[in-house]
This record gives structure tokens, sequence and C-alpha cells, in this order.
């Protein structure tokens, strides 16, 4: 785990904005967040990714112009029963 939480920082310090930590549960660093306001942006739950804190590839917390194709029904929060199996 200390070395996922390092090559994080090291790769956030490098100046990469989205750098995530990929299948560990229940740790902060597993979802996406603004590099601006921390606000959370992309949601990782299990399999299941939501994006909840972006409003037409900004974030919602503070503008911020978040990069990405950000497809309309991706913008849409999702329920578990929706995203499927």
């Amino acid at each position: 785990m200390a070395a996922l939480e390092q090559a994080r920082s090291v790769a956030m310090e490098a100046g990469l904005h989205y750098v995530y930590i990929a299948n560990v549960p229940e740790h902060a660093g597993k979802h996406t967040y603004c590099p601006e306001c921390q606000e959370l942006l992309i949601e990782r739950v299990g399999y299941i990714t939501r994006v909840v804190g972006l409003a037409e590839g900004r974030c919602g917390g503070c503008g911020h112009s978040v990069p990405g194709v950000w497809l309309a029904k991706s913008m849409a929060p999702q329920t578990q029963a929706e995203s499927g199996p």
C-alpha cells in the first residue's frame, strides 16, 4: 500500500492532476478529485465508476475545466442497477 501511495504522490508532485489508486477498497486515493478545490469528481466503488462532481466537463464546485470525453449519459449519476453487470 505504501508503494502505491508514494507512486501517486510522486505523480501528482510531477504535475499529473488525475492520478488514482485502483483496486484498493476504502482508500480515498481511489477517487478522482478536482486539482483546484479537491471536490470529488469521479467516484469508484468496486467495479462501478460514477461521475458525481462534473457539469459539462467542469468541476461542479469551482468550475475548473477537466479534460476528457464527457458524454451526456456519463454525466448523470447512475445507480448500480442502471450500470448493470
